[in-house]
């Protein structure tokens, strides 16, 4: 009887660790539960589907090195991270720059904006048009270079982590795109 409930615990025990690497589906997109970036793994945070005037635009993902809920510290931590969006719809390059743009501005002061102009023009220029299905992949690099990946092609490169903190408070900082991917996002 006692190998018995040991053989039950440790298969219990492998069952369990078989879930917690397969995907995780919010709605009908699959999330991987790890992202493998520059040869570090990192671990899904959380997920969640941003929604506009009732239609659902994108899946976004946030993986980092070890799960917090603590925003500010995502945006302090000087490791990797990376922010997934696969999109639901179509969107133009014009509504990704946009969306960029207008997060950055409403999260960093008027002085700073102006500081990063320059870095948050370069990033925008990468954006291209997309169909639905796209997979915008954001990596924030710990030696300050911040990369897009379209569908698995690097678009280009902004080093500097103001510009990096100014973009992660996009979807993490004081005022998202909703609470609800920011709350996503964070595992709340």
């Amino acid at each position: 009887m006692k190998y018995k409930l040991m053989a039950v615990a440790v298969c219990s025990a492998l069952l369990l660790l078989g879930c917690s690497t397969s995907p995780k589906m919010i709605g009908d997109t699959t999330v991987p539960r790890t992202i493998l970036i520059k040869n570090n793994e990192l671990q899904l945070n959380g997920a969640g589907i941003r929604e506009k005037y009732l239609v659902e635009v994108y899946v976004g993902a946030l993986y980092l090195s070890g799960k917090t809920s603590d925003a500010s510290q995502i945006l302090s931590s000087e490791s990797d991270k990376c922010i997934t969006l696969s999109t639901l719809v179509y969107l133009s390059k014009e509504t990704m720059q946009a969306g960029i743009l207008n997060g950055i501005a409403k999260n960093v002061s008027d002085d700073e904006f102006e500081s990063l102009q320059s870095d948050i023009d370069a990033f925008n220029a990468f954006f291209i048009d997309t169909e639905k299905n796209t997979m915008f992949q954001i990596n924030f690099l710990a030696s300050g270079e911040t990369e897009l990946l379209i569908n698995q092609k690097k678009r280009g490169s902004v080093t500097g982590f103001t510009f990096q903190k100014a973009l992660l408070s996009v979807w993490l900082g004081d005022k998202p795109p909703t609470d609800t991917i920011k709350k996503a996002m964070l595992n709340l």
